[in-house]
């Protein structure tokens, strides 16, 4: 496994516990901002944070 393919892995399961956090603990006060935000809005946020830490692992392993 490469060191691409690790940090890949490793932010896909770090995306998708926040997600599960955000879509199942509504209690929480940090999040409360999201609660304005359907479901389709926070996955279109997270996977743009996700393609945006790709994309930065991409420019600084070059």
């Amino acid at each position: 496994m490469t060191i691409l393919e690790f940090t890949l892995v490793t932010f896909g399961i770090l995306l998708f516990a926040i997600i599960d956090y955000i879509m199942f603990s509504t209690d929480s006060q940090r999040w409360n901002w999201f609660k304005k935000r359907n479901r389709i809005q926070k996955g279109i946020i997270f996977f743009s944070i996700f393609l945006t830490l790709v994309f930065v692992n991409y420019l600084t392993t070059f």
